[in-house]
């Protein structure tokens, strides 16, 4: 026992030597982007596909598309439905692999010009914002399809001999040409005058003197006569003195929050009061000035945005906020119910409803008579749902009515105008109309019975009556009792079933039930006698 406990000692101390020496191998991965979007020139009405590639654990993507300088999702929000980007391109696909994101934008339209495309990409440990990349659009005469190009954030010593390339390949019968340019920030409109290059995809990269910059590449490509333009994505370059720690920025995080923290759609954002604290290989600094601090979304689209990425030095914090609706955002009413209401039995309880959006306090409804020019009658009822409890009489057939709806909030209101019809069921007036399949008794003599009827003296009429249901267990369609004689009792009309014809089930046994019982008795006796045959032997051996 002794030896047990002092095995369960030495293991529990080499355990605790493991986990005190060793780092914490499992801890979840820091968020960051390790390939930006790439700007493009794409033609008109063409197709064009963004990537993104990030590292860490839980990550997810959330695509933004700058226009006319507001950021929009990629796909829309309720909020946002009717914003005017969407109509410059037909259809927005997402599609992922890993850690890699893709959203393919289908007929993109002139309108589309300079907009800008960006990711933000959340996981478990932070999260991280992609570079700004911009749509060129011009004639589709001019363009031709382009590759995705991207470069490495790179962290060198002065003097260091560094070859930077490109992260591409080069198509079989097109040409290229290459044009490096440096820009002072992470934003493409920044970029300078070309970089001595010698029209290669590989940079020689000048680090004689300690700074950060940003990089970007310039790639003409032409084939078949068409030429397309694309920028590479941005890359952060640092180059830091020979006998210095690191000090580029390794992470940013919120030290004091905006005093600003609750929106509501439409507003602008206000980071007043907010500061970054940046953490470096040589420790931690507060970030002072705040002109190189950007926010991502720059505005409030949707009442369903929680938080803000604000990004200093290409590292991003995450910044909580609520948002609630109606700022710049219209108050008004949409049908809950169909705006067209068709009830189809007359008489019968049907309800109209409708429901208030961006509303900032209570919302009062009031249903009036109207016309189809929505003109206000005399007033129904109030509520969001009005029901018409008899309903719409027979008399009203065919006609259209309408109903107007109008809701009221903080003195601005907005109405609806619905209509209903009646359709009533198609019912016979005449009731002598008979299907054709039904005879008269007196069309059907005792002679004319099927050869599988059994006699009328088999069948007693309370036995089985005339409504017997079919042999297939599907009820038989109520039928007149016809007043004829007892052989009118027991010639039963054929059933349907899939629309074909099957013999209705009689009292009696059929042909078919005779003729299996009769093969059921001999197969039996057949059976026995060979078993009598097989037992004499056995008995005489």
């Amino acid at each position: 026992m002794k030896r047990f406990f002092s095995l369960i000692t030495v293991i529990c101390a080499l355990a605790l030597m493991i986990t005190t020496v060793l780092p914490p191998a499992y801890a979840a991965e820091e968020t960051s982007i390790v390939a930006s979007p790439t700007s493009y020139m794409i033609p008109s009405g063409g197709d064009v596909t963004f990537m993104t590639e990030a590292k860490g654990e839980g990550l997810n993507f959330e695509w933004f598309i700058r226009y006319n300088g507001k950021d929009f999702p990629a796909f829309a929000a309720q909020e946002t439905a009717g914003a005017k980007v969407y109509e410059a391109f037909d259809s927005a696909t997402l599609s992922r692999d890993g850690n890699q994101s893709f959203l393919k934008l289908s007929g993109v339209k002139d309108d589309f010009n300079n907009a800008g495309i960006y990711c933000i990409v959340r996981g478990s440990s932070g999260i991280a914002v992609t570079t700004v990349a911009i749509v060129q659009v011009a004639a589709a005469a001019t363009t031709c399809d382009a590759t995705e190009m991207h470069l490495w954030n790179i962290n060198v010593k002065e003097n260091s001999f560094i070859k930077y390339a490109l992260r591409t390949y080069e198509e079989e019968g097109a040409t290229y040409h290459y044009t490096w340019y440096r820009a002072s920030t992470d934003d493409i409109s920044t970029i300078k005058a070309d970089v001595d290059s010698d029209d290669s995809m590989v940079l020689i990269l000048d680090t004689q003197h300690a700074g950060t910059f940003y990089m970007t590449c310039m790639v003409e490509k032409t084939k078949g006569g068409k030429t397309n333009r694309t920028y590479s994505s941005l890359a952060r370059v640092v180059i830091a003195e020979e006998n210095a720690d690191p000090s580029y920025t390794m992470g940013v995080e919120v030290q004091n929050a905006p005093s600003k923290k609750a929106y509501k759609v439409g507003e602008s954002i206000d980071v007043s009061g907010l500061t970054l604290r940046g953490m470096t290989g040589q420790g931690y600094f507060t970030v002072s000035d705040t002109s190189k601090v950007k926010v991502f979304p720059n505005n409030i689209y949707s009442t369903e945005q929680n938080s803000l990425a604000v990004v200093y030095d290409g590292c991003a914090a995450s910044v909580p906020i609520s948002v609630s609706s109606n700022a710049g955002t219209k108050f008004g009413i949409y049908a809950v119910s169909e705006l067209n209401y068709v009830t189809y039995i007359p008489n019968q309880e049907f309800s109209l409803e409708a429901a208030a959006q961006n509303a900032n306090s209570e919302v009062t409804f009031k249903w009036y008579s109207s016309d189809e020019n929505g003109a206000q009658g005399s007033l129904l009822g109030s509520g969001s749902k009005y029901t018409f409890k008899k309903g719409i009489p027979v008399s009203e057939a065919a006609k259209t009515a309408y109903y107007l709806c109008v809701a009221e909030c903080d003195g601005i209101s907005d109405s609806l105008l619905f209509s209903t019809m009646l359709m009533p069921p198609d019912t016979p007036d005449d009731p002598t109309d008979a299907p054709a399949t039904a005879a008269p008794a007196t069309d059907v003599p005792a002679t004319d019975a099927p050869a599988t009827a059994a006699p009328a003296t088999d069948i007693p009429a309370t036995q089985e009556p005339a409504t017997q249901a079919p042999a297939t267990g599907v009820p038989a369609e109520p039928t007149e009792a016809p007043t004829g004689s007892a052989v009118n009792e027991t010639s039963e009309p054929a059933a349907t079933d899939g629309g074909q014809s099957v013999p209705v089930r009689s009292g009696g046994l059929s042909t078919g039930a005779l003729i299996g019982i009769i093969g059921g008795i001999l197969g039996a006796g057949v059976i026995i006698g060979i078993a009598i045959i097989i037992a004499a032997k056995i008995k005489k051996q």
